[in-house]
């Protein structure tokens, strides 16, 4: 197992990763589908791409990338040290069925609540958050993808 650490976009440019049989993405949500498209030719048959804080902060444009072209499971998680807050851990596996060349269409819903997502945490770096009332608003748009896509919570 080798570790990369950086930039992900950095290692990809430098085409010096191999076959990637996992991808962790746990950093800035609102950028994972660039960085998982720029991984997209290097993944190994059966790789895994895991992905941390789809939730909250949030990552749409990650979803809308992934609904396209990949298995997906969602795991619904307390967010660390903050268990009034919900999160969710994506696992995604390339599908069999090849993905479509052209770029799908993003909603236009999943494109504002991204832009809400980089203002929070920008806001977030300077002052206090009210992050129970933002994940209060986001989290029915992205529960309606989720019930879209058909992937509902396993009942418990």
């Amino acid at each position: 197992v080798e570790f990369r650490i950086g930039c992900g976009n950095d290692w990809l440019t430098a085409d010096r990763l191999g076959p990637i049989d996992v991808l962790l993405l746990d950093h800035r949500g609102t950028v994972y589908h660039t960085d998982l498209q720029a991984a997209e030719s290097g993944l190994a048959r059966g790789a895994r791409v895991l992905a941390d804080n789809v939730l909250l902060p949030g990552a749409p444009l990650f979803l809308a990338h992934v609904e396209d072209g990949y298995d997906v499971a969602i795991h619904d998680v307390k967010e660390f040290l903050q268990v009034e807050l919900d999160d969710w851990m994506v696992t995604c596996v390339p599908s069999k069925e090849q993905r479509t060349p052209e770029p799908r269409s993003v909603p236009p819903d999943l494109r504002r609540w991204s832009a809400d997502v980089d203002r929070i945490c920008w806001d977030s770096q300077h002052g206090s958050v009210d992050w129970v009332a933002f994940q209060q608003r986001l989290s029915p748009a992205l529960e309606a993808w989720r019930a879209r896509c058909g992937l509902q919570a396993p009942v418990v």
